[in-house]
């Protein structure tokens, strides 16, 4: 969001700049629905290239790996796993990783 925020009204002052002149909203639809101009130039994609491979590697395999991170003990419990785990979800053979002192002052620890 923060991306959104700042990059494309940065991008639309820019571009009113340089006296670039945009479709109505109708016309702009048919057109991104319909005009195609692959490119494989490296000078097309420069401007772009950090936020896009930052957002599709590490972005895309950070949210795969959430899914297999510890849980914080007294988290909400889970649903009853279907392969025969605890009550809560957890898996009967679930190891306590770590147990850490929390910045508030309490225990946190996860399993």
């Amino acid at each position: 969001m923060r991306g959104f925020a700042s990059c494309v009204p940065q991008r639309y002052a820019d571009d009113e700049a340089a006296g670039k002149v945009y479709f109505d909203f109708w016309p702009g639809l048919r057109d991104a629905a319909t005009t195609r101009h692959p490119t494989h130039e490296l000078a097309d994609w420069k401007a772009d290239m950090f936020w896009m491979t930052a957002y599709f590697s590490a972005g895309a395999w950070s949210g795969i790996l959430l899914m297999v991170a510890p849980r914080a003990y007294g988290a909400p419990a889970r649903p009853s796993a279907p392969d025969g785990g605890e009550e809560g979800g957890a898996p009967s053979h679930s190891v306590e990783l770590l147990q850490a002192e929390a910045p508030c002052g309490g225990a946190v620890r996860f399993v």
